[in-house]
């Protein structure tokens, strides 16, 4: 199951009436150059670490450094893998936590309360308070958001059905800016670990079948650009701030995309069966691939570098919602979720690729 499926769970609530202005959009075409990686094999875990295997249904992690969150049954959850302390963020009385994600100690993160309105919140794990951003007269209706240095994006349906991409900029005078006005499906942001640049999924007509498109930060205002325009539905968009991965249907098969930030040569990774759900850190890529003839996902990296893919798991359940991290030191920490929708637990692992 891929992050649109559960973000959408949420999405479908809200609505609101708006006028639009009409963005011009860069539209970059360009050819597809199909990459055949080398096997790595498995790698070497040390270890693997059991963030949460409790009673429930645990999923969605994300990873910054040593700090892993995600979603727990209605609560939002943290791990320190120095300390290897788990913990909650604290709730509001009513209302549902759910949809995290972290940076730099921060956690955003979605809060549906009782009067089903729903705001973006951030967790300052440091300074241990929790604060909306910049809170609307009347309630918001705002999903889906992401985190990038003091960076949030997400989606706000105030100002249409279609809803809009917002950024915002925390500490003493961050400014709140409506990104796009285009009327368009706008879904899932991703914040790249500058702040600088969001990417996201962006639909015409139908909420299924999204393109990829980027914001990037010039100094004065954001600046869209398309990264994909055809007729196949693309989601799952990531970037490091050099590149952009996503994954596509295209001829019947689902496979991992990517390209340079700005736009360009788009390459795909060839591999046998269906691959989703990309997350990038510093030029190594995250995704779950399933086998041909299973139904079961399984979890891979992927260094452009070198051209060289890697395994990480080999169990008989899903491995789902998978995200990655590059630590200063070059090892590389991923963090994921195991096993059946409804009883889900999550996992993390910290390992160095091989020379």
């Amino acid at each position: 199951m891929d992050r649109r499926w559960w973000r959408n769970r949420m999405i479908r609530r809200f609505q609101a009436a708006a006028t639009a202005t009409v963005l011009a959009l860069g539209i970059l075409p360009g050819p597809v150059m199909a990459l055949s990686p080398s096997d790595g094999g498995l790698v070497t875990l040390d270890p693997v670490v059991t963030i949460n295997a409790s009673t429930g249904d645990q999923f969605d992690p994300h990873v910054s450094g040593n700090l892993a969150a995600y979603t727990a049954d209605g609560n939002i959850r943290y791990y320190d893998f120095v300390s290897g302390i788990d913990a909650q963020v604290t709730g509001a009385t009513g209302a549902v936590d759910n949809l995290s994600d972290v940076s730099n100690g921060k956690i955003v993160f979605s809060r549906l309360d009782s009067s089903f309105n729903q705001s973006i919140m951030v967790f300052d794990t440091v300074a241990n308070s929790t604060n909306e951003i910049d809170p609307e007269v009347g309630g918001s209706q705002r999903t889906s958001g992401a985190i990038g240095s003091d960076t949030v994006a997400f989606i706000d349906y105030r100002y249409n059905l279609a809803g809009e991409l917002v950024a915002s900029q925390l500490g003493v005078g961050g400014t709140t800016t409506r990104v796009t006005s285009d009327g368009r499906y706008e879904q899932f942001p991703s914040v790249a670990p500058l702040g600088d640049l969001v990417v996201y999924a962006s639909c015409l007509a139908s909420p299924s079948n999204c393109d990829i498109h980027q914001a990037g930060w010039n100094g004065s205002s954001w600046v869209i650009t398309a990264l994909t325009n055809n007729a196949d539905p693309e989601a799952n968009a990531d970037s490091d701030g050099v590149i952009v991965v996503y994954d596509a249907n295209r001829s019947g098969e689902r496979d991992i995309y990517w390209q340079s930030v700005g736009g360009g040569t788009e390459q795909r990774l060839e591999i046998a069966g269906a691959q989703r759900n990309p997350s990038v850190s510093a030029g190594v890529v995250g995704f779950e691939s399933i086998a041909v003839g299973e139904t079961a996902a399984e979890l891979f990296v992927y260094e452009i570098a070198t051209n060289r893919s890697f395994r990480i798991t080999s169990t008989p359940v899903d491995e789902s919602l998978n995200d990655v991290f590059v630590l200063p030191d070059g090892r590389v920490r991923v963090v994921w979720a195991s096993g059946a929708t409804g009883s889900r637990d999550v996992y993390g692992a910290t390992f160095t690729i091989p020379a």
